[in-house]
């Protein structure tokens, strides 16, 4: 979608040559829909103030969902055994993440359930159990996220993960974990 306010609902983008959606425009709505084995991301966000329910990413070759927009709302969708991290905030900020699955993303041990680099990210009652990497990586640089009440477990890296030095005002709490970086993380 290059254009703004419009909905899409339930189609299916299966072994694309490339990305499974693209999401260029800003408020658009899109809700239970499945990419498939696409030879890039499954879904990408660029425009601001989308909103993403119950979408699927299945085995796409690099992120199951990639932001790079601000203001983004992603709520129950689910990224499953995607090539790279199930969910990555590169360039967006001020995103909210609430109750999202990634299990079983990444081809290597850099990949994570979620990867974070943009600032202002809020992330709740998400669930990163046994991806390739970490479960939840915050890259250096990425400040001012609030992540609470999320689950990371089983996850081949550390669970939960903070490249600031003192988490750089970050907040991490009451999330559910065995592993973490450093001690600002609860």
């Amino acid at each position: 979608m290059r254009s703004d306010h419009n909905h899409l609902l339930y189609d299916v983008a299966d072994g694309f040559n490339g990305k499974g959606f693209r999401i260029e425009g800003d408020d658009n709505r899109a809700v239970s829909n499945r990419a498939i084995e696409s030879a890039s991301h499954g879904v990408r966000v660029t425009g601001d103030r989308n909103r993403l329910f119950i979408n699927h990413a299945t085995a796409n070759q690099k992120e199951g969902f990639r932001l790079d927009g601000a203001r983004n709302q992603l709520v129950s969708n689910v990224a499953v055994k995607n090539g790279d991290e199930g969910f990555r905030i590169r360039d967006g900020q001020d995103n909210t993440l609430i109750n999202n699955r990634a299990r079983g993303n990444g081809a290597s041990d850099n990949e994570a359930g979620i990867r974070i680099q943009g600032d202002g990210n809020k992330l709740r009652r998400n669930a990163f159990v046994k991806n390739a990497g970490d479960g939840i990586l915050v890259r250096e640089g990425a400040e001012s996220n609030t992540i609470i009440h999320n689950v990371a477990l089983g996850n081949d890296g550390t669970d939960l993960v903070d490249e600031n030095l003192n988490c750089d005002g970050n907040d991490w709490s009451r999330n559910k974990f065995r592993t973490k970086s450093q001690d600002c993380i609860d």
